[in-house]
This record gives structure tokens, C-alpha cells and sequence, in this order.
């Protein structure tokens, strides 16, 4: 009989330059405040890989988050700019268009962070090369997580429509 081992879900950071330029960084040596020195003055795309493990090896990528923060001269992360999705929970969870007309201004929804088209292909590209399993549904899943940020988002912009004709 063959012991089954269960699977376990682990995290990768890709940092990804508007240079073109992409790092792994290491568990070890991230910081939440600070990145790479070669990545001082720039902006970077940070994308968090969720894949699960069995046996220490990669099998299946889950889910991927995006994050674009700007780098200051000496690679502190100045800003972070991921909170539209807090933002649009805040003002939108649980609310509908009656409840958002009774407000003296109605909060306006936040795009969420996409990466752009050379963004995907770097990481990709990345991803093939380096970790071909999760290659695999690296596109799928990063589509798909686009996919549903833009449908959240058309419907928040739909609800505050509806809010302000309620409103009118």
C-alpha cells in the first residue's frame, strides 16, 4: 500500500521591473519595506505565486496576486498600490444600490492592478523556463484572476449607476 502525502500550498515573490527585468526573491531575503538594489527607481510589479507542494516539489499552480509599488533611490518600496481591492470590500461588501444612494456622495470604485501584456510574457517566459509545472496554469490561472477583477470591478461600476439614478 502507498502512502498518500498530503499536498501543501507554498508562495513564490517574482519581482518584475519596468525594465524588462525580473527577480525571484527568496523567502529569506524578503521584506516587505525593501527589494533588490537594482530595482531602485523604478516600478515593479509584484507577483506572489500560490502553487501547491508534494514531496518539496512544485505540482500546481493556485492563485497569483498582483502588486505595483514604486522604488526609491535606495530600493524602499515607497508606495504600495493595493488598496483598491480593501477600498472597493470597504464600500461595496454587503451593500446594495438603496444603501449606497442614501450616502451624501457615492464613493467611486478603484480599478484594480492588472499586469500589462510584456508583463505576462516576462513572467511566463519566466515561469516556462524555470518552474515548467507551474507554466502549466500560470496563464489560465493569471487570465482567469484578471478575468474576475474586471467583472468585480463592472459590477461595482453598475451598482453605483444604479445608486445614483436611485439617488436622482
Amino acid at each position: 500500500m502507498t502512502k498518500v502525502v498530503p499536498f501543501l500550498i507554498r508562495w513564490m515573490v517574482l519581482d518584475i521591473s519596468n525594465n524588462n527585468e525580473i527577480n525571484k526573491i527568496t523567502k529569506s531575503c524578503f521584506d516587505e519595506n525593501k527589494t533588490v538594489d537594482r530595482f531602485a527607481n523604478t516600478t515593479i510589479l509584484e507577483a506572489i505565486l500560490f502553487f501547491e507542494v508534494t514531496n518539496r516539489k512544485p505540482e500546481k499552480l493556485v492563485d497569483i496576486l498582483f502588486h505595483r509599488y514604486q522604488v526609491d533611490k535606495e530600493a524602499n518600496k515607497i508606495t504600495l498600490d493595493n488598496d483598491a481591492a480593501l477600498h472597493n470590500f470597504n464600500n461595496y461588501f454587503l451593500s446594495d444600490a438603496d444603501k449606497l444612494s442614501l450616502h451624501e456622495e457615492i464613493p467611486l470604485p478603484r480599478a484594480y492592478l492588472n499586469p500589462t501584456y510584456v508583463e505576462k510574457q516576462l513572467l511566463y517566459g519566466f515561469l516556462k523556463q524555470k518552474y515548467p509545472v507551474l507554466w502549466n496554469d500560470c496563464p489560465y490561472v493569471a487570465e482567469s484572476r484578471i478575468k474576475k477583477s474586471n467583472d468585480m470591478l463592472a459590477g461595482y461600476k453598475d451598482l453605483v449607476k444604479e445608486a445614483y439614478l436611485k439617488k436622482v
